[in-house]
């Protein structure tokens, strides 16, 4: 009988471990490429997605804070794979229709108010723009030369 007992506690235990495993690691994240300042065509493309970001983006988002949609530092990290977040910022609609756990929630805690689909950019354009998100959150500005954002105290 103690056996019996034994045996079904560490097969419960073994299963706990493995739900938990599966579970915490289905989001592993998107990886996104630092900006290594010295790589000119790494530069050039975080500066298009700084223009993409800046055009398409920031009436309703910034990096490090929420506006009316959320903060998107780190973006990234919350998604399961690079075509479901690009998929998002192409069409947030179809990915919320086909059931995506992440989308639905995003959609909910934002009271059902959907994104805006950009179908026109391209998935390239896309990581561009996630290229350019990464650097700004490390203080890199790809417009500026020295690459590096210029505060108060430098500009002044």
């Amino acid at each position: 009988m103690f056996n019996s007992y034994i045996k079904r506690s560490y097969s419960l235990l073994v299963s706990f471990f493995l739900i938990f495993v599966i579970s915490t690691s289905s989001y592993a994240g998107v990886a996104v490429p630092d900006v290594d300042p010295a790589d000119a065509a790494a530069v050039a493309k975080a500066k298009t997605g700084m223009d993409l970001f800046k055009a398409n983006c920031t009436a309703c988002h910034a990096i490090d804070r929420k506006v009316i949609g959320p903060a998107l530092a780190d973006v990234w990290d919350k998604w399961d794979t690079e075509e479901n977040l690009i998929a998002w910022v192409k069409n947030s609609q179809a990915v919320i229709k086909s059931g995506h756990a992440h989308a639905n929630k995003i959609y909910e805690e934002y009271n059902k108010m959907p994104m805006p689909a950009f179908p026109t950019l391209s998935d390239e354009q896309v990581k561009d723009v996630f290229l350019y998100m990464k650097a700004a959150e490390k203080g890199f500005d790809p417009s500026n030369p020295g690459g590096k954002k210029e505060t108060a105290d430098a500009a002044g």
